[in-house]
């Protein structure tokens, strides 16, 4: 693998970090609502 193949992979890996990064914070703040939700019922 030469240098160039390996600033791809870097690459590529860097945009799915931080699309996953997104996700989960999307997902948490959805997480916190439903809590939230729960807790009102009581």
């Amino acid at each position: 693998m030469n240098d160039a193949n390996k600033d791809v992979l870097i690459e590529t890996l860097k945009r799915k970090i931080k699309a996953l990064e997104n996700e989960n914070k999307g997902l948490r703040e959805e997480m916190k609502k439903a809590y939230a939700q729960i807790y009102e019922k009581f």
